[in-house]
């Protein structure tokens, strides 16, 4: 059974690739807030949503699948030129057979001609045209022979089954399905790790020397 071959990346699968990858940097990267009042209190933090890593890692999932969904439908669009080239092939090398098959009567049929015209029963324009005839069908038999094997030629190169093509492009379909399932799950979720410094107001009194302190929070939520 011949296999699907391996198919070189093309321009729009680096393009899209390159892309995910550059939203899935930027959701591997945490968020730098800084904020100010009037009192002099002021804020220093680096937050992230956990749950981003997990959309990063999906994103670049659904470019290698949307990838191998273009490639594969360009794959079956081509198996449709081979598939009539292939029935091309089939039906000119149906036609040389059968006319190979009947070249011997082809050689029976100018000898008795031969033998009509020398007796008188037929007249030479007669005799012409039967040889005209024999002559156009050597020579249907020479073209259907040459384009039997070159049709053949063309399609038996080709290393690609209509089934398997098929089937790798259902997958690449329902992979696609799924993924964008998971990805609107996680985009209703929320789990966020906050760090950071935090300077207190200068109107506050307090005892302590301590102008400031270290946080850290995890929240969570659901749109």
């Amino acid at each position: 059974t011949a296999t699907v071959p391996t198919r070189p990346k093309s321009q729009w699968c680096n393009y899209i690739a390159a892309d995910a990858g550059a939203e899935a940097s930027i959701l591997r990267s945490p968020t730098l807030n800084a904020s100010a009042s009037d009192g002099g209190a002021s804020t220093i933090s680096l937050g992230m949503n956990l749950l981003d890593f997990m959309k990063a890692d999906m994103i670049e999932e659904t470019a290698q699948l949307r990838c191998e969904q273009k490639a594969t439908e360009g794959s079956l669009q081509a198996m449709l030129v081979v598939a009539n080239q292939s029935s091309t092939a089939l039906g000119a090398g149906a036609k040389a057979a059968h006319l190979k098959n009947n070249l011997g009567r082809l050689d029976s049929v100018a000898a008795q001609t031969n033998e009509l015209l020398e007796a008188g029963y037929i007249t030479g324009a007669e005799a012409s045209m039967v040889e005209t005839r024999i002559a156009q069908v050597r020579q249907s038999y020479s073209s259907a022979a040459t384009d039997a094997a070159k049709l053949a030629s063309v399609a038996g190169g080709k290393t690609l089954t209509v089934t398997r093509a098929a089937s790798r492009l259902r997958a690449a379909e329902q992979k696609l399905q799924e993924t964008n399932a998971r990805m609107r799950t996680l985009n209703a979720l929320n789990v966020n790790v906050e760090t950071g410094w935090q300077r207190r107001d200068s109107d506050v009194v307090t005892t302590s020397s301590d102008s400031g302190a270290f946080f850290g929070k995890v929240s969570l939520g659901l749109r």
